[in-house]
Formats: structure tokens, sequence, C-alpha cells
């Protein structure tokens, strides 16, 4: 399964603790009665799933299956 998955699977319990939260807000209609909490709460549980893979992430591990080309980037 190392294959097809990447990554430690601590960062995959994120996807875990994420689709409970989406299934709430969905089945509360969040997204249609009122938007802007929705909005907020989105982009907060994002910010903390970014942070947390941010920090945790350590030096060399894969985060692509090919690796990105250092040639293909634009130069100043």
């Amino acid at each position: 399964m190392r294959e097809i998955f990447l990554g430690r699977p601590v960062f995959w319990t994120i996807w875990a603790l994420l689709a409970p939260l989406m299934l709430a807000l969905g089945q509360m209609r969040m997204h249609v009665v009122n938007f802007n909490l929705f909005l907020l709460l989105l982009t907060g549980a994002t910010m903390v799933c970014i942070v947390f893979v941010v920090v945790k992430y350590r030096e060399g591990e894969a985060i692509t299956r090919e690796p990105i080309e250092e040639a293909n980037l634009p130069t100043e």
C-alpha cells in the first residue's frame, strides 16, 4: 500500500477527521443557511491541516510520485 498512499499515515488520518466535519456541515445545510460561517469553518479547518502537515513534514519525504524537476522552474 505504500506505493499507492504517499506520506505518513498521520497525514492520511487528516482525511478521516475532516470527512465527519464536512458531513456534519452538509447535514446542517450550513453552506446554504449560514454561508459566511461555513466559509470561516472551512478556511479554519484547511489552515489547521496545512499547518499540521508543514510542521510534521520531515526533510526527504516524498510528496509526489514523480520528482519535481527544478530545471523547469523560472529563473530570475
